[in-house]
């Protein structure tokens, strides 16, 4: 029996709202006063992961999208195994190989709703009372307090701000109005303001001003440039950090002060390497979070996506991410101004931040189902 478009397009649109809703609401300080659920959402992933295994099952393929699916699905469960989060890589591979060309916009637009939904009542929850501020909270360098603003750490709201803004572009294109850039770019400021989230507010202020630039000037982007960005970016955001980190492990002074600019994350990034090295499908890494920073143990944590990825999940993942949005650019599948913004600046951003392969973050993740999916509507 092969299940009929619109309900597989329904189904899949449910179960991509419950997984972002399910992570989304662990990085809340709901879980802080509700322990149960971090049960809740872990086993509501394993009850989308089922679903979304019937709705693949129940799809039509083609031999070589079906070949090539199953070695992803298996890749997931030997890298789930391996790692420390399988939460994090089954709902994601499924979603992966049931998207295709013609749900995955709506997708994107189905996430900015609900972002935008969840961020308002995280929002209206803080400043009516309900939620306290996270037990993690930080303090700036100047003694003031980073807010947490209803997050379990200070930098999410920011850092769901930043995609929020990044996606939301992305949906309305040139079309949106200079009033919505304002908006937008007083709300990531006011959240800085709270949190002290440099990063996330510089790439979202640069996301705004490269929009405004474009529509005064009306840039045209030609086929060449969408080609060689959209294919080499991630690419090249990959290998700048790990190859930044590796000559700052090497002793090379000139790298300190870049590396305190960067709040020691190449040192972090260092430290991980010699204590867990690099392997094919990852390992267990239980990373030192703030809790344990305030106890006798020294924090440890990778925050530049790629390189973590490449710890906790292993080399053949990460190729397989890197190629597969290489090919997404070469085959001309994304050539369009919005996407090259929003891979171009996520790209950047992940960098030295970790919520690349975080679908609650970044739902380009879920593209390279394209890849995968992308003859079978014509056959």
């Amino acid at each position: 029996m092969i299940i009929k478009n619109k309900a597989r397009n329904l189904l899949i649109s449910i179960s991509f709202f419950i997984i972002v809703f399910l992570n989304f609401i662990a990085q809340t300080v709901f879980v802080e006063k509700y322990y149960w659920l971090n049960v809740v959402k872990n086993y509501g992933l394993i009850s989308i992961s089922v679903l979304l295994l019937i709705i693949f099952i129940l799809s039509k393929h083609t031999r070589k999208s079906l070949i090539s699916s199953l070695l992803i699905i298996l890749l997931a469960i030997v890298v789930s195994y391996y790692s420390a989060n399988p939460y994090a890589i089954m709902p994601w591979i499924l979603m992966v190989v049931n998207v295709d060309a013609t749900n995955y916009k709506h997708l994107i637009k189905l996430w900015v709703i609900e972002i935008g939904i969840l961020m308002l009542f995280v929002a209206v929850s803080y400043s009516l009372g309900w939620l306290d501020e996270s037990r993690k909270i930080l303090v700036r360098s100047d003694g003031a307090t980073r807010y947490s603003l209803g997050y379990v750490y200070t930098t999410f709201s920011a850092n769901y701000f930043f995609h929020f803004t990044i996606f939301y572009i992305y949906i309305r294109t040139m079309a949106i109005r200079y009033s919505e850039l304002l908006v937008l770019l007083i709300i990531n400021y006011y959240v800085y303001d709270l949190t002290d989230t440099k990063a996330a507010f510089v790439i979202s202020g640069l996301s705004i001003l490269l929009v405004v630039i474009l529509k005064i000037y009306n840039i045209r982007v030609t086929e060449n440039v969408y080609r060689v960005v959209n294919k080499y970016v991630l690419i090249v955001c990959t290998f700048i950090p790990i190859i930044l980190t590796y000559l700052y492990g090497m002793g090379y002074g000139v790298l300190d002060e870049l590396n305190r600019i960067l709040t020691s994350r190449l040192q972090l990034g260092w430290n991980a390497i010699n204590i867990y090295n690099i392997n094919l499908f990852g390992q267990k890494i239980e990373w030192v979070n703030e809790t344990q920073y305030l106890s006798e143990i020294q924090y440890l944590y990778v925050d530049s996506s790629f390189l973590n990825i490449l710890l906790n999940y292993g080399i053949v993942l990460l190729f397989l991410i890197l190629l597969s949005f290489y090919l997404l650019g070469k085959l001309n599948l994304t050539k369009n101004l919005s996407y090259l913004i929003a891979i171009s600046m996520i790209g950047i951003h992940s960098m030295f931040d970790p919520q690349f392969l975080l679908i609650m973050y970044n739902p380009l993740i879920i593209m390279p189902g394209i890849l995968l999916r992308r003859n079978i509507l014509s056959n």
